[in-house]
């Protein structure tokens, strides 16, 4: 099984990843339903 979280901060991340998270998707905006960061964004 794959467990996928859902981090709106390091925080988030960090907890996510010391219960076993597989995966992480790093959203703002969450009473908005979520945004996620661009693919362009990351690479700067």
């Amino acid at each position: 099984m794959i467990l996928e979280v859902i981090a709106t901060c390091i925080d988030d991340a960090l907890r996510a990843e010391k219960n076993g998270a597989n995966r992480l998707e790093l959203i703002t905006a969450v009473t908005e339903g979520g945004m996620k960061k661009r693919q362009t964004d990351e690479a700067s």
